[in-house]
């Protein structure tokens, strides 16, 4: 706290070290040539705009005829007597989805009387599937058809307006709930994405508007979804790490809560004093993300209110690695060696209450916009011309948000080919592969990363510039240069 007569070290350099040691932590980083690690991201870039059109493509030609499916699909397939419970999901495949139509057997036959018959069966399996589901999610864009799908003329238009109101009340509802429960801190799908920082081949320069979505890089599948509007590591290549930094802030509320997806051990973390928080005890404020679908998660942090912190999002070769205790984990999980790890996300709130936001933008509300239908039959072709009009403003990259829930929503039901089973593999999508093989994920050492916010704050404590002295010169010098 003051200098000493016969001290080698003095206040000052003290001080200076501590501010380069306070504003960095030991963690991992990728250390190649940016030009190696950035490879080929042009190709990439415009293979994935091949893609989008071609699939938009196939897209279209399937969404025509859903108001046929619709109205041809047979109601004992979803109805249920009104007091009947909710049916669970069809049983994961070995990726962990539903079963879906692309895993089933193709039918008998050969050329393309074959393809066709293999098509209509895996349509009409993934339309009875989904509105068997549909009856357990009320946001879904088909729980309008499994409400409305088999009323007489006569009642449709007051069942019809029943369920635009109870919509419109639930939305009003969620909204006052979340404006009352919840302060947004960062809404990264906007401006607030200006305010972080972060560094890697994945770190996007700007948000991602609605409807963003990665190429798969493996098995059948093209695509898992299509995207909300927020920050994403691997719209390119999930070969491209990244880490992105909240601005440092005082804790002042008991819980945060942040939409998140990602994959193979990517990292959401609170660091708190610049120190990264364990996952065990009663800390948890680590999260590893499983799914490519925006989920909630909350930290409980009444216990750090005061301290100082900052929200980190990493992929999995960019944070420090995780620990299997050999007592608990008896079969060690495999680790992937290829470098592929993804990380998004879109708000992150402040709240007081162990609350989860409402849902106030289901697909469902895309589709009872406008002047009401006024038959089964008009509903049926309305469900199907939304459907088109969605795709057609994702093609253009021009989808709303709702537009993009919406046709989320049904290719996830695989209502729309997004696998080489049924015919959908895009030819671009080949022509990826050879780039990606290509690609070294890069070579990682320990590295200290710093915060600058930090590094100021402890610098420009000492108004005059530090006389050079002893062994501490390298941190002190080079952050002169870049402080003073």
């Amino acid at each position: 706290c003051h200098d000493h007569k016969f001290d080698a070290i003095s206040q000052e350099d003290y001080y200076a070290v501590f501010g380069v040691l306070y504003g960095a932590r030991p963690t991992q980083r990728a250390v190649d040539d940016p030009e190696r690690l950035d490879r080929g991201r042009s190709e990439l870039t415009g293979l994935k705009e091949e893609i989008r059109q071609e699939l938009a493509g196939a897209w279209i030609r399937e969404a025509s005829g859903l108001s046929t499916r619709l109205m041809e699909a047979p109601r004992e397939a979803f109805t249920n007597p009104p007091d009947s419970p909710c049916k669970p999901a069809s049983a994961p495949n070995s990726d962990g989805d539903p079963a879906s139509p692309e895993t089933e057997q193709a039918p008998a036959g050969t050329g393309e009387t074959k393809v066709a018959a293999t098509a209509a069966s895996a349509a009409a399996q993934a339309l009875n599937r989904a509105l068997e589901e549909a009856r357990c999610e009320p946001g879904s864009p088909l729980a309008a058809w499994i409400r409305l799908g088999g009323r007489e003329s006569a009642d449709f238009r007051q069942e019809w307006a029943d369920l635009k109101e109870e919509w419109d009340s639930r939305t009003r509802t969620g909204e006052a709930f979340n404006r009352e429960h919840f302060r947004v801190r960062w809404d990264l799908s906007g401006p607030d994405y200006g305010e972080w920082i972060g560094h890697g081949a994945g770190l996007p320069p700007e948000p991602s508007p609605p409807g963003e979505f990665a190429v798969a890089a493996d098995g059948k599948r093209v695509l898992n979804g299509i995207y909300p509007g927020g920050v994403y590591t691997h719209l390119v290549s999930d070969k491209h790490n990244g880490v992105i930094q909240s601005p440092r802030f005082t804790i002042d509320t008991n819980f945060i809560s942040l939409s998140v997806l990602g994959s193979d051990y990517s990292f959401a973390q609170l660091i708190v004093e610049n120190y990264a928080v364990p996952r065990g005890l009663i800390f948890h404020m680590r999260h590893v993300p499983k799914t490519d679908r925006m989920e909630w998660v909350q930290w409980d942090v009444t216990y750090w209110k005061g301290f100082t912190a900052y929200v980190e999002l990493a992929t999995r070769d960019d944070v420090t690695k995780i620990y299997y205790d050999p007592k608990k984990f008896k079969t060690r999980p495999e680790e992937r060696t290829d470098g592929r790890s993804a990380i998004g996300a879109g708000r992150i709130l402040f709240h007081e209450t162990k609350e989860t936001p409402r849902e106030t933008r289901p697909p469902l509300l895309h589709l009872l916009r406008g002047a009401a239908p006024r038959s089964p039959t008009d509903l049926a072709r309305r469900t199907g011309r939304r459907l088109v009009d969605a795709i057609e403003a994702w093609r253009d990259g021009g989808a709303s948000e709702l537009q993009a829930a919406y046709l989320d929503a049904f290719v996830r039901a695989d209502l729309l080919p997004r696998c080489r089973f049924r015919g959908a593999l895009p030819p671009s999508w080949t022509k990826r592969r050879p780039i990606i093989r290509s690609w070294s994920a890069g070579t990682r050492t320990l590295a200290a990363r710093p915060y600058p916010d930090a590094i100021w704050r402890l610098w420009t404590a000492f108004p005059t510039p530090i006389p050079a002295g002893c062994a501490w010169d390298w941190p002190r010098t080079s952050h002169q240069a870049t402080t003073r």
